[in-house]
C-alpha cells in the first residue's frame, strides 16, 4: 500500500505541474518562486530601512502564511460549487476513484498532502528565503562606515546561523499554512454531515484552545522553536485527518431555486439581455449565495483589524481608521470578482447570440450591485470598532469605492474570466502586485499623517483628487477589458 501511495502522490504532483505548465508556459511558471522571492526580499529590506525589527518582519511572514492557508481552504469552502467541496473534478487523477478500485478518502488525503507540499515549496519557501539578508545582517554580515563590507569573525558559524534562521522560519510558516488549510478543509467536511452551526462554533473554540495549548497560536504571534513548529504541524495533520474521517464523499447539496425578485431586478436596472441577472443568479444559487462577497469582506476586515497592532508597532503611531480601512478593504474587489466568475466561463457565451464585451459589461454592473455594498458594510463595521472624524470617514469611503473600482478593473483586465489562475502566472502576478502597491502603499502611508501631525493644507484636496483619478483608471481598465478579451477569444 505504501508503494501505491507513493505512486499516486508522484502522479498528483506531476498533474499539478502539467496543469500550471499548460496554462502558463512551463518555464514562465517556473519563475513564479523567483517573483515571490523578489517581493519578499525587497519588502523586508524596505521595512528594515524604515526601522522595522527583523522579528516583526518574520511575524508578518508567519501571518501571511497562515492567512494564505486559510484562503486556500476558504476559497474552496465558500466557492464549493466549482469543485464540489474541493473533492470532485478538480483533479483528473482524483476523479479516477469513480471508475477505479481506489479508496476515495485515502486519495483525498494524498491530494491535500500534495497541495500542502506544492505551496510550501512554490510560495512559502521563497517568502522565508527572502528574509536571508536580514538574517545575514543579524549574524554579523553587513556594511560599516566607509562602505567596506563587515565580515563576522567566524564566517562558517555565521552562515550556519543564517541557514538555521531561514530554515526555522520556513518550518514555522509551513506549519501555520498547513494549519490554516486544515481548518477550512475541516469546515468543508463538517458541512457534508449537516452539523449545526452551534456545533461548528463549539469545535472552533475547542481547536482554538488546542492551538494555544500546543503553542501554535503563539507561534503565529511571536515565533518559537523547532519543537513548537513541529507541534503546530502535528495539530494541522490531526485536524486534516479528522476532516477526512468526517467527510462524506457521497454528499450532494440540495438543489436550489432562484428567487423571483431577480426577475424584478432585471426590469428595474434595465437588464434587457439578462446578463447581469444571470451573474447574480449564478452567485445566489452557489453555496453561500449573495452573502459570499460580504463574508469575504468580513474576513478581510477581521484580518486587518487583527494586524492593526502589528502596523502600529512598525510605524509607532495608529493610522486614521477611515483612510486605512478604506484602502485595505478595497482589496475585497478581487474576491468578489472571483465569486462572480467562479461558476461561469466565456465558452458558455460563445454559442449564444451575445457579444463578449457585453458579458464583461454585465460583470461590471453585477460587481457594482454586490461588491461595493459588501465592502461598504465591512467598512461601516470598522468605523464602529474604530471611531474617527467625519472627514476621515468620508475620505475613507471615497477611497474605498474608488480603489474597489480600480482593483476590479486591474483584475478583469489582467485575468479575464480566470482571476484565480492568473495568480500562478509570474508576469501577470507581478503586474498585479505592482498595481496593488501603486495605490495601496501611498494610501496607507497617507493614513498615518494625521496622527503624526504632518497634514499639509493641500493634502485633503490631493487625497480627493487621487481617489477620483484611481477610480477613473479602474473604470477605464474595466471598459477596455471586454474588447481585449474578446479579441483574444477570437484569436484562440
Amino acid at each position: 500500500m505504501a508503494s501505491l501511495d507513493r505512486a499516486l502522490l508522484a502522479t498528483l504532483w506531476r498533474e499539478e505541474w502539467r496543469l500550471h505548465a499548460r496554462l502558463f508556459g512551463g518555464g514562465r511558471f517556473a519563475t513564479l518562486p523567483l517573483v515571490v522571492l523578489t517581493m519578499s526580499t525587497l519588502g523586508g529590506l524596505g521595512l528594515a530601512a524604515v526601522g522595522t525589527e527583523a522579528a516583526t518582519i518574520e511575524r508578518g511572514i508567519r501571518g501571511v502564511a497562515l492567512l494564505f492557508g486559510l484562503y486556500a481552504g476558504t476559497a474552496a469552502f465558500v466557492g464549493g460549487d466549482r469543485t464540489d467541496d474541493l473533492f470532485d473534478d478538480l483533479s483528473l487523477v482524483l476523479s479516477t476513484t469513480e471508475t477505479l478500485p481506489l479508496d476515495r478518502t485515502r486519495m483525498l488525503g494524498l491530494f491535500l498532502l500534495k497541495d500542502a507540499a506544492f505551496y510550501a515549496v512554490v510560495f512559502v519557501l521563497p517568502m522565508a528565503v527572502g528574509t536571508a539578508p536580514l538574517a545575514a545582517s543579524a549574524a554579523g554580515f553587513g556594511l560599516v562606515e566607509g562602505g567596506s563590507a563587515a565580515v563576522p569573525a567566524s564566517v562558517g558559524a555565521a552562515l550556519l546561523a543564517v541557514v538555521a534562521s531561514v530554515g526555522l522560519l520556513w518550518v514555522e510558516a509551513v506549519a501555520l499554512f498547513a494549519l490554516g488549510m486544515a481548518l477550512t478543509v475541516a469546515a468543508i467536511a463538517t458541512r457534508t454531515r449537516g452539523i449545526p452551526r452551534i456545533g461548528l462554533v463549539a469545535g472552533a473554540v475547542a481547536l482554538a484552545a488546542l492551538a494555544w495549548a500546543t503553542g501554535a497560536a503563539r507561534l503565529a504571534l511571536a515565533g518559537g522553536s523547532l519543537a513548537v513548529g513541529a507541534a503546530a504541524l502535528a495539530l494541522a495533520l490531526l485536524v486534516a485527518a479528522g476532516a477526512l474521517v468526517v467527510h462524506d464523499p457521497t454528499h450532494r447539496p440540495a438543489s436550489r431555486r432562484s428567487a423571483a425578485r431577480l426577475g424584478a431586478l432585471a426590469d428595474r436596472i434595465g437588464d434587457a439581455d439578462g446578463l447581469v441577472v444571470k451573474s447574480l443568479l449564478d452567485l445566489s444559487r452557489s453555496r453561500g449565495g449573495l452573502w459570499k462577497p460580504v463574508v469575504s469582506a468580513g474576513i478581510l476586515l477581521a484580518v486587518v483589524a487583527g494586524l492593526l497592532g502589528l502596523v502600529e508597532t512598525i510605524v509607532a503611531v495608529r493610522p486614521a481608521p477611515g483612510a486605512f480601512f478604506g484602502a485595505v478593504l478595497s482589496l475585497s474587489a478581487f474576491t468578489t470578482y472571483n465569486w462572480l466568475t467562479s461558476v461561469d466561463a466565456l465558452a458558455t457565451y460563445e454559442i449564444l447570440p451575445v457579444a463578449l464585451p457585453a458579458v464583461f459589461r454585465a460583470k461590471r454592473r453585477a460587481f457594482a450591485i454586490v461588491g461595493i455594498p459588501a465592502a461598504l458594510s465591512a467598512y461601516a463595521v470598522a468605523l464602529l470598532l474604530y471611531p474617527t472624524t467625519l472627514g476621515d470617514a468620508a475620505l475613507g469611503a471615497l477611497w474605498l469605492v474608488a480603489a474597489s473600482a480600480y482593483f476590479f478593473g486591474v483584475t478583469v483586465y489582467l485575468a479575464g474570466f480566470d482571476p484565480n489562475e492568473f495568480l500562478f502566472d509570474p508576469a501577470r502576478f507581478g503586474a498585479f502586485g505592482a498595481a496593488v502597491a501603486l495605490v495601496v502603499v501611498p494610501a496607507l502611508l497617507g493614513s498615518f499623517l494625521p496622527a503624526a501631525g504632518m497634514v499639509p493644507t493641500w493634502a485633503p484636496a490631493a487625497a480627493v483628487g487621487g481617489a477620483v483619478a484611481v477610480g477613473a483608471a479602474g473604470v477605464l481598465l474595466a471598459v477596455r477589458a471586454g474588447p481585449r478579451w474578446a479579441e483574444r477569444a477570437r484569436a484562440a
